[in-house]
């Protein structure tokens, strides 16, 4: 009896390594150092991160980003930041609904995009919750949850997508693969 339960436990012992190495594999710093590693950037790198798993990625980003980092940001939901990051300001802020932190976070983001070049690299990490952290007063803010109006007069939202110069995505833009430029807009604030 017992040689035959011992088949079954290795079973279940390998089910469990598989699926255990399956979770550790794409976890949030493991999936950024796999990205990141080996890989150089030219001019000034950015590191903007957003989303419930921002404070994470940017963690093992910024272990990742040693050449040119001139600085980053973490935007993420309250109680997700673990600790201090060299050279990055995190901030908490509201989610679903965005609050004025979540607002203070982006501006300080585009703050740090604002002065880039055509030479200098925004490595942009999105995780889940990003797009309601990611907030600044452009535009009216609308609730993620119910897409109605805020009440708050004061509040605006938007959040223009990181992309080449020439306005298609890195893989298909003129400049090297992996690099990202924050796109100029007649729009105004």
């Amino acid at each position: 009896m017992q040689e035959k339960s011992k088949p079954v436990d290795n079973l279940r012992a390998d089910a469990e390594k598989i699926i255990m190495r399956a979770i550790a594999a794409v976890l949030p710093d493991a999936t950024v150092e796999r990205a990141l590693k080996g890989k150089t950037f030219l001019g000034r790198v950015c590191l903007v991160a957003a989303g419930k798993a921002a404070w994470q990625m940017a963690h093992a980003a910024r272990a990742c980003l040693q050449d040119n980092f001139c600085g980053g940001v973490v935007v993420t939901k309250y109680g997700h930041v673990k600790d201090e990051i060299a050279n990055v300001a995190c901030f908490e802020g509201g989610h679903p609904v965005p609050d004025e932190n979540s607002l203070r976070g982006t501006d300080a983001a585009l703050a740090l995009t604002e002065d880039l070049t055509e030479s200098g690299t925004v490595v942009f990490l999105l995780s889940g919750g990003g797009s309601a952290l990611l907030k600044s007063r452009c535009f009216r803010l609308r609730n993620c949850r119910t897409s109605r109006i805020s009440s708050s007069p004061r509040a605006r939202t938007s959040w223009r997508s990181i992309r080449s110069a020439s306005g298609f995505p890195p893989s298909r833009a003129d400049a090297s693969p992996g690099t990202a430029r924050r796109r100029r807009s007649s729009l105004s604030c």
